[in-house]
């Protein structure tokens, strides 16, 4: 399950096509213009989430999400040391209750996630392609394991910013099923979706100042 380089730009700039991530298809758009505005890269600078969020309607799905961006106090490395291994996930995943590994396949991993807000339960399984030399992990929702989410998928990379910081991209589409978390906590889920990147932040940084 790789993600593409085309589908990575249909996810970062919402031309929303949804097709499989080991697909090499089926963005039919030209690439948008990749800069930052002078607010975002302000906005980055201090070390704040910068998100673009989207909300689409493609065929019978729809998706919500939007593609993040962060800075954080780490390095590169560290970071990819807490993405590569479950463990830490319930740490910063909002909501977050267990990460249950199903299953290794080479560089794949399926995880079963659940989350509790509330009154509200809920998981998914997911499969997550970790590629070590590009420090990317892309993932799609597994439709064969029954879960709340009709479908998902999206992607984290870590680019070097120096030898103690590190740039995170993040991009997530999902299509939240019909249930309680497409209905009232539709504004909830796609809040916390967004959140994510803030969070491994928060996460990655507390644990350097715990070793101080």
């Amino acid at each position: 399950m790789t993600l593409t380089p085309r589908l990575r730009w249909a996810l970062a700039f919402a031309m929303l096509c949804f097709v499989p991530l080991a697909s090499n298809a089926q963005a039919q758009s030209k690439r948008p213009s990749t800069g930052f505005s002078a607010k975002e890269r302000k906005a980055l600078k201090l070390g704040k989430n910068v998100c673009r969020s989207y909300t689409r309607r493609q065929a019978q799905l729809k998706l919500v999400g939007g593609t993040c961006w962060q800075r954080i106090a780490r390095p590169a490395d560290e970071l990819w040391q807490i993405l590569n291994h479950p463990k830490h996930y319930v740490r910063w995943l909002p909501a977050l209750k267990s990460a249950k590994l199903l299953r290794t396949r080479g560089k794949t991993k399926l995880l079963y996630f659940q989350h509790e807000h509330g009154l509200f339960s809920g998981g998914y399984a997911t499969n997550l392609s970790y590629d070590s030399s590009k420090k990317e992990v892309s993932f799609k929702v597994d439709p064969s394991i029954k879960g709340v989410l009709r479908a998902g998928f999206g992607y984290f990379t870590l680019r070097p910013i120096d030898a103690t910081h590190c740039l995170l991209s993040y991009g997530i589409l999902a299509d939240l099923g019909s249930g309680i978390i497409a209905g009232v906590l539709r504004p909830v889920v796609h809040t916390w979706m967004l959140r994510v990147p803030r969070e491994l932040k928060r996460y990655a940084e507390s644990r350097r100042r715990r070793r101080h």
